[in-house]
This record gives structure tokens, sequence and C-alpha cells, in this order.
């Protein structure tokens, strides 16, 4: 795999011809494993905690699929993976290549994204996120990122768990960001862009942003029309860095987004330290908020809450025009769902 320009370290998937060093920190899980290797007649070498495993032509992938069942995450955690391809001079680099049988594994199973995304087998959706009074006028789209396989789209949610088991989101958070630019400008997607960003995938915010600037001025955009929405907000670590890799974007030129509302515990208090531009409130709180007077009350108090300190209310997910009018009433600001346009490769 490619360097991805600074945004974190590119994971090289092993290939062809090698030896697969397990390492176990206990018994227990070494005897799980050779058991389950013996029973498949794979060709092994064993010493105290380490097993060896002869790896012969494309049968790497298939000897992963095997050590996936026995082990719970934690097990998979503890247990450690380096795979020496045969024709590869050891470099010390590679003592990098050392990780955790869960992530090996779902480096291995991850080789078809990662052939997508150096194939460029991608691709942009919009969605029109529009006026709540006025829904024939669009304040921007949403892109959604897609995987193509021949005529078929392969779903987002295949792509980025994927992505994440293998520990190569950066480079598909990057290869997304490419798409997405340059997807509206081939499609002459006006207004503004909304772009998803994990900022657990965000490694070095200088580098990845100045991959972004340098796409966005060849395409005479201006950053004032890129809308950041910060996804995953429930397993941030550290909301001080969140805090200020905002900043950073935000003092370049770009908007802020905080992305499903009312999906985490913290979302109130991430409103006040992150002061976002817009926020999104998350569908399933949208899902028959006309009808649902729970949802109708806690919806309407997230929306207050995030006016009081000037912050803007987009609400997605709006499927009928019972949903619609209630936001409508109740001050939402921006609406987005299928009532009002499905994702489309030209947003219309």
């Amino acid at each position: 795999m490619n360097n991805c320009s600074g945004c974190g370290d590119s994971r090289r998937i092993p290939k062809g011809f090698g030896m697969l060093h397990l390492k176990f920190p206990t018994f227990h899980t070494k005897a799980k494993a050779l058991s389950l290797l013996n029973s498949a007649n794979v060709e092994l070498a064993e010493k105290n905690d380490l097993i060896a495993i002869e790896v012969q032509e494309e049968g790497l992938l298939s000897i992963v699929d095997l050590l996936d069942r026995p082990f719970t995450k934690i097990e998979a955690n503890g247990i450690q993976a380096y795979f020496e391809e045969q024709d590869r001079v050891s470099v010390f680099a590679d003592v990098f290549e050392v990780r955790s049988l869960s992530t090996f594994i779902g480096l291995i199973q991850s080789q078809w994204l990662s052939e997508l995304i150096e194939s460029k087998s991608y691709t942009t959706y919009f969605q029109p996120i529009v006026h709540s009074m006025n829904p024939d006028d669009v304040l921007g789209y949403e892109c959604l990122f897609r995987g193509l396989r021949g005529e078929s789209l392969i779903p987002p949610s295949d792509i980025f768990e994927t992505a994440k088991s293998a520990e190569i989101m950066p480079k598909v958070d990057l290869a997304a960001r490419q798409s997405a630019i340059e997807c509206a400008v081939r499609s002459q997607i006006g207004g503004k862009l909304f772009i998803n960003f994990a900022p657990t995938a965000i490694y070095d915010p200088v580098n990845c942003l100045a991959t972004t600037i340098a796409l966005l001025e060849k395409n005479q955009i201006q950053p004032e029309r890129v809308c950041f929405e910060i996804v995953e907000t429930e397993k941030i670590a550290d909301v001080a860095d969140l805090v200020t890799l905002c900043n950073f974007y935000r003092a370049r030129g770009f908007n802020i987004v905080l992305d499903d509302l009312g999906a985490g515990y913290s979302s109130l208090t991430l409103i006040t330290q992150l002061k976002p531009d817009y926020v999104k409130i998350d569908m399933e709180l949208i899902r028959d908020v006309d009808t649902d007077s729970f949802k109708a009350s806690y919806t309407k108090a997230l929306i207050d809450a995030a006016k009081r300190v000037g912050v803007q209310v987009i609400c997605e997910g709006v499927e009928t025009n019972g949903e619609y009018q209630w936001l409508r009433a109740h001050g939402a600001d921006y609406v987005q769902g299928f009532y009002f346009g499905r994702p489309s490769a030209t947003g219309r």
C-alpha cells in the first residue's frame, strides 16, 4: 500500500510465501490455536509460547480465516503476529509490523479494500441538505463514499468497518475526501460540500489538510464551501485534541459540523467545547418524531440548546411529510433525507 501523504502510517499487506509467527500470552490460547491448526493439517513448528506456520502460495488468507474463529476479541488482542516474507530482506522497520492477531487478521482480510483504493474503484454520491422553510433552496450536499464492484455499489458500512479492523482508516479517509471533491467538480455540484471525517483517522492534520487544500485549489473550490462532519465522537479519547484539530481546520476557512447529535451521551457538552457551525441531529431521533412524544421532547430540547449558542441545526433522515412539518414548526434550520432526495451521483 502506498503512503497516504501524512494521514497516518499505511499498513503494508503481507503477500506470498513465508512464515507466520504467533506469540501467545497463555498456554490456553496457544492450545486452542494448536488444536485448530492440527485438525486442519496445517504445517507448523512450536517452541515455548511460539508457533511458526509455513505459508504456501495464497494460503495466508485461509490460515487467517481459520484463526479468526476460536478466539475472543480480548484473546486475539493479546496474541502477537508477524509475517516473515520468504523473498523479502528484513529491515529494522519490520519491528513495527508486529501487531495483535486481531489487527493482523483484519489487515489480511482487508486486501480487497486496499486493492479497491489503489485502483480507485470508488465514487461519491450526493444527498441534498435543504432549508426547512423552503426545500427548493439547497444549502449543500452530503458527500457519501461508495465502493464499486462491477455495476454494484459496496455499502459504506462494509468499507469503513473493514478499514477500522485493519487500521487503514487514514488511507480510506483520504480517498473519500479526494473522491468527494473530484466527483463534485465532475458533476457540477453547487453549494456546500459536507464531507465526513473520523478524527481518529487523522494522525498528521498539517499534511492531511495540505493534500485537501491542494486539491481544492486545483479545482478552484473555496474552503468556505467545505464542511467537515465529525463522526464517531464517542470514540474520541481526548476532547482537547479534537478541539485543537477543529480549530486548526476552522482557522483555514473550513466549516465544522458535529454529526449524530443525540446519539452520544456527551453530545451537548461537545457543542460548547467544539463550537461547530452546524449540528446534525441523529436520524434515529427524527424517525417518527411527529408521533413519538419522547423523541419530540428530546429533539426539541436539542434544537433549543443548539440555537441558544448560535449553532445552526440540520435534521437528517427525514422520510415523511409529518416528520418534516414537525421539524419545520419546531425550529430546525435545515433538513435532509429521502423525503427531499435520495443520494445520487449527480445530487439531483
